[in-house]
C-alpha cells in the first residue's frame, strides 16, 4: 500500500482533496442549520449616487424613520440633470420578500433646502437602528466578508444577491431586487408595525 501512495502521490491527493473539500462544505452547512432563521425585517437604502453629494437623510429618532431632502440647485447643473434614484427598501425574511420603495422628489422642494419627506410605507413602523437584530443577524454585502473558497467552487455568492443577513454562518440572501449597485445606507430592523412583530 505504502509503495502505491509513494507512487501515485499526485494521482490519490488529485483525487481525494475535493472529496476532502465537499465533507467540510457539507458539514459546515449542516452546523448553519443549527442557527435559528431571522425573524426581524430589515431596512435600508440603495442610491445611485457614487459621489459625496447627499440629497436625502436618514436618521432613526425615537424608533421612527425621519427623511429629508434637499433639492440640487441649479448652479450645480451637474447634480441638477442627473438622474439619482434613491430606494428604501423593507426585507422580510420570515416571508422572504423584499418591499421597494421608490422615494420621489417632494413637491416642496427648493433649491438647496431641505425639506422632511413622508413615506407612507414607513411612518407607522417602529425601528430599531442598531448594527444587530434583537435576534443577533447583521444586514451585509456578500462579498465584504463571506466570499470563501467555498462560495466561489459552489457558486453560493451572486451579483444578484448582493446582500444578506448574517449569523454565525447562517446567511439569508435578500433575493428579487430590481438592482444591487450603488450606495448603501443600512437603516435598522423593525421591531413593531406592519412588517413587524
Amino acid at each position: 500500500m505504502k509503495p502505491f501512495l509513494k507512487e501515485n502521490f499526485v494521482l490519490v491527493l488529485g483525487i481525494s482533496l475535493p472529496v476532502i473539500l465537499i465533507i467540510v462544505f457539507m458539514l459546515a452547512q449542516s452546523m448553519t442549520k443549527l442557527v435559528d432563521p431571522p425573524q426581524y425585517s430589515a431596512v435600508f437604502v440603495l442610491e445611485n449616487n457614487h459621489n459625496n453629494d447627499m440629497f436625502y437623510k436618514f436618521k432613526v429618532k425615537n424608533n421612527k424613520l425621519v427623511v429629508t431632502y434637499k433639492k440640487p440647485d441649479k448652479e450645480d447643473k451637474y447634480n441638477a440633470n442627473y438622474n439619482y434614484r434613491t430606494s428604501l427598501y423593507i426585507f422580510d425574511p420570515v416571508k422572504d420578500d423584499v418591499e421597494e420603495i421608490t422615494l420621489e422628489t417632494p413637491e416642496n422642494a427648493k433649491d438647496g433646502k431641505w425639506v422632511n419627506v413622508t413615506v407612507p410605507n414607513v411612518k407607522d413602523l417602529q425601528i430599531n437602528p442598531a448594527k444587530e437584530s434583537p435576534d443577533g443577524y447583521i444586514f451585509e454585502e456578500h462579498h465584504r466578508r463571506n466570499s470563501n473558497i467555498f462560495s466561489d467552487i459552489f457558486g453560493y455568492y451572486s451579483g444578484k444577491n448582493r446582500y444578506a443577513l448574517t449569523k454565525q454562518g447562517r446567511h439569508v440572501p435578500i433575493k428579487n431586487m430590481s438592482y444591487t449597485y450603488g450606495r448603501d445606507t443600512f437603516i435598522g430592523w423593525v421591531v413593531k408595525g406592519e412588517n413587524g412583530q
